[in-house]
């Protein structure tokens, strides 16, 4: 049985930012495919044809730092809290096996 009795703040916080700048491309990606076919029909209407391009694209690129910079604000967060909670009711407890491939 081993115990997570503290956990590295920076690296929490680098790994879920990664974590949320990956979904971020996901969602950017679909934000702006979105926006490009539904916006070239409502904002042509309202704004202008570019704009819904310019929307796009913006949420392309917009979408992943956002994510990415609250991935990494919340992983510092966790991991200062886990860090408090582990030391007053202990860390978590992980039981690895250990299999012979002879």
């Amino acid at each position: 049985m081993v115990e997570i009795k503290k956990i590295n703040a920076l690296s929490l916080a680098k790994v879920l930012a990664f974590i949320s700048i990956f979904f971020g491309l996901i969602l950017g990606m679909l934000g702006g495919f979105l926006s490009f076919i539904y916006g070239s029909i409502i904002g042509s209407i309202a704004f202008g044809s570019y704009s819904s391009a310019m929307f796009g694209i913006l949420g392309f690129i917009l979408v992943p730092i956002i994510l990415g910079t609250i991935g990494f604000i919340f992983g510092l967060i966790i991991a200062w809290l886990y860090n408090i909670f582990s030391w007053l009711v202990g860390g978590i407890k992980i039981e690895f096996s250990e299999e012979d491939f002879d």
